[in-house]
């Protein structure tokens, strides 16, 4: 889980500290994998390049609009018992100064969203985003959007395409690389 202590002056400039809660179960994931993925090779490239360029409008979009998805799909209020993470609010949250101000802190600090990525993961995917293509995010993400498929059936099925993968690159190089549509 991501808390985050978020400091601020609301609209009539009094002074606030709020915390606020994310977190992602694994259904979660699978749902939002083509925006965790998408953020995750957006930062891992920037830290991997070694001269500063000026990056193009488009791609700071890009990176923002998938933060802004991700962060409100995760976000949420622990109940009072601990038992449950109740996604209420989510669109107080979305028009709240809160919420400008953490997204503004991503945009001037993307290695933050690192941080929030791994923590925002549950336990037994931690590691998972650096292990699968933009294909296989794509599939995930399809058949998680499908209330009759359990996440030990998503992974099934990104196991059976990387087979499908092996099989058809078969002395191609890395079958991980290679396109392929997902199925429904």
């Amino acid at each position: 889980m991501f808390n985050k202590q978020i400091g601020y002056k609301d609209y009539k400039q009094k002074v606030r500290n709020e915390t606020h809660d994310f977190q992602l179960e694994v259904r979660d994931v699978f749902k939002n994998m083509v925006q965790l993925y998408d953020i995750n090779e957006w930062v891992q490239g920037l830290k991997k390049e070694t001269d500063l360029r000026e990056l193009p409008t488009s791609e700071v979009q890009e990176f923002y609009n998938n933060v802004e998805h991700v962060l409100l799909a995760s976000y949420g209020i622990v109940s009072d018992d601990g038992r449950r993470f109740i996604r209420d609010g989510r669109y107080e949250f979305e028009d709240s100064k809160a919420f400008a101000v953490i997204m503004e802190e991503f945009l001037s600090d993307p290695e933050m969203a690192n941080v929030f990525l791994a923590e925002i993961m549950p336990e037994n995917m931690k590691g998972f985003l650096e292990k699968i293509t933009k294909t296989e995010a794509a599939a995930a993400a399809a058949l998680a959007s499908d209330p009759r498929k359990s996440p030990e059936e998503i992974q099934a099925e990104i196991a059976r395409l990387r087979g499908e993968l092996a099989e058809q690159n078969e002395g191609q190089g890395d079958p991980a690389t290679a396109p392929v549509e997902p199925t429904a």
